[in-house]
């Protein structure tokens, strides 16, 4: 971030070049310049934090809920990593997540230790995980969502 403010500063040296004559200490303007630009990139990487915060409580209010996903395009393609996982990852996956069940309970309704149903939850999560990776890099909330509930 550092470097794109700085680069960013000298884009506006380089428009305003003409104006440059007129500035009596250019050390205190390019220092006032640097200091606006900074707070004003901080601000907006403030507002994204608290927006992506915004979302992921909604996502986990609403699966306390027990209400169905909106058409967002993260559920979209949580939907598709979960529907690309092997059979037994996806029980195990869909038991916790969706009917929100323990692992212990887990391995009692499918009969398997709870050690193999942990097993089949990482591998889960990390197939999920990688899908998402691949196919949209920017659903950072998702896999923050995902890191969450682990």
């Amino acid at each position: 971030m550092t470097e794109e403010i700085v680069q960013d500063a000298f884009l506006k040296i380089w428009i305003k070049k003409e104006q440059l004559a007129e500035v009596e200490n250019f050390r205190a303007w390019l220092f006032i310049l640097c200091r606006n630009h900074t707070f004003n990139c901080l601000r907006q990487l403030a507002r994204n934090n608290h927006q992506q915060q915004a979302w992921i409580t909604q996502v986990i209010q609403q699966a306390h809920a027990g209400e169905t996903a909106p058409a967002d395009p993260y559920y979209a393609l949580l939907e598709e990593a979960v529907h690309r996982l092997s059979p037994q990852q996806r029980t195990v996956y869909l038991l916790s997540r969706r009917d929100g069940l323990k692992q212990e309970d887990i391995a009692r309704r499918l009969q398997l230790s709870r050690h193999t149903v942990k097993r089949h939850m990482s591998l889960a999560l990390q197939a999920i995980e990688t899908y998402i990776r691949i196919h949209a890099p920017q659903a950072l909330p998702l896999l923050i969502l995902l890191l969450i509930n682990s």
